[in-house]
């Protein structure tokens, strides 16, 4: 799927300093030529990231709420908005 627009995205952080574990997490909801996508990128904070795609060719309703599901695991696990 072509991007066309990135509707909505959000930067999330998570840090423990007593497990020298410092995350980051980013979540992008896109609008393309075909429908509507929902893509991530996540690792460690100034290291590898690792990208990928929940849900692509979607209708935004869905999309928006695989986007919203997906931010809200990341939150219940710790991760903070940036």
């Amino acid at each position: 799927m072509k991007t066309i627009d990135s509707i909505h995205s959000i930067h999330l952080e998570l840090h423990d300093d007593e497990e020298n574990s410092h995350k980051e997490y980013d979540v992008f909801l896109q609008k393309g030529d075909t429908g509507y996508a929902v893509s991530f990128k996540y690792g460690r904070i100034n290291g590898h990231s690792t990208e990928g795609v929940k849900i692509e060719d979607a209708t935004e309703e869905e999309a928006k709420i695989v986007y919203d599901k997906l931010v809200l695991s990341k939150m219940k696990k710790g991760y903070e908005e940036v």
